[in-house]
């Protein structure tokens, strides 16, 4: 039986893709009437969307009181409500901009200054001003699935829920499969990732060698913020994600270091994924979601720590040995094709209770 299904997006993040568009897209592909809607503020809900009959709700968060607002009205109507989440939200490091967003005691200004983009101030009080951390947990306790993308997760918000559905991150093959991979001249490694990833990144400060060219995309000013002086390193600013595939194919292999912590342990796999699907290895930390992922030289390295020696050896393996990086990343893409949204769809229509 075909179901009926809204989708309500709480942020703009790769997440929202991954976890909710994505597989959206393919229950649509297979017949299901799918239809989405923002909620990031009352102004970006679209009522005309929302007041309509539906079988399933899924939410993203569980932050706002719109969500939990819409939470309590399709509880009412008996619509099957699951609230998407893929973050450790008990851990997060203070040196993540998400740990003040959501203190309770914490309040966020917008500062302007002339020409230059809207920056956000965060202050401390002594009365408690953010609920945000309350809503999350009233959200995960009422709705009628949690949905996570770790086995970490689940474990985490155990207390949360007794009905929580791990469905792990997945990749469109397809997508990257369209794209070549581009010929150039030396080596280039390549790394993405937002300003919440700059105490990951600073493993890598001294391990770039002088011969390749280290391309990065998500941070416009990691060239000056943290490898300043290297001249081989290139800083590229907000990409869209719909030209990953193309990013990608500038690059020979990747690098995805994440700091050793209980919040990066409850993470996913999926930058070592998206790199997997363009046939490209990568070095990796010792983290939990990358020891889910690597097979120690069958499909990337996993290096034994994240001390900064150990980062320039893998890096200059790679570099200096194109055969191991094909081998690499030929056993990667394998892996890639494991886990496309398309072979493994079947979890989300038994977790939505599709069949």
């Amino acid at each position: 039986m075909k179901k009926k299904i809204l989708i309500v997006k709480s942020a703009r993040h790769a997440s929202t893709y991954y976890r909710l568009v994505q597989p959206a897209n393919i229950l649509l592909e297979m017949g299901h009437s799918v239809r989405e809607t923002q909620c990031i503020d009352e102004k970006g809900i679209d009522w005309s969307v929302i007041e309509r009959d539906y079988d399933i709700a899924i939410f993203q968060f569980g932050f706002l009181y719109n969500v939990i607002n819409l939470i309590k009205r399709f509880k009412k109507l008996g619509v099957l409500t699951i609230l998407e989440t893929d973050d450790d939200y008990y851990h997060i490091p203070a040196g993540n901009k998400a740990f003040w967003q959501l203190h309770p005691r914490v309040i966020c200004y917008k500062v302007m200054y002339p020409d230059k983009p809207i920056q956000e101030v965060y202050a401390e009080h002594n009365y408690h001003v953010n609920h945000f951390m309350d809503n999350f947990k009233w959200a995960a306790s009422n709705v009628d699935i949690l949905q996570v993308s770790t086995r970490e997760l689940a474990q985490y918000y155990s207390a949360l829920s007794d009905n929580i559905v791990v469905l792990e991150n997945c990749i469109d093959n397809s997508l990257y499969d369209k794209v070549e991979k581009k010929e150039h001249d030396g080596v280039i490694v390549g790394w993405f990732g937002s300003a919440t990833h700059l105490m990951d990144i600073r493993f890598l400060v001294g391990a770039i060698p002088d011969n390749v060219t280290f391309l990065t995309y998500g941070h416009s000013d990691l060239d000056k913020v943290v490898f300043a002086g290297n001249k081989n390193v290139v800083s590229k600013g907000y990409f869209d994600l719909g030209d990953l595939p193309k990013i990608l194919s500038q690059m020979d292999f990747g690098v995805v270091p994440l700091e050793d912590n209980k919040f990066n342990d409850g993470k996913s796999d999926l930058k070592g994924l998206e790199f997997a699907a363009m046939g490209l290895p990568v070095i990796a930390s010792p983290v939990a979601p990358y020891r889910r992922f690597i097979r120690h030289m069958k499909n990337g390295i996993l290096l034994k720590n994240n001390n900064g020696k150990n980062w320039l050896k893998a890096i200059n393996l790679l570099t200096k040995d194109k055969d191991l990086r094909i081998k690499l990343g030929k056993e990667a893409k394998k892996d890639a094709i494991k886990r496309d949204i398309r072979k493994n769809i079947h979890k989300w229509v038994k977790a939505y209770g599709l069949e």
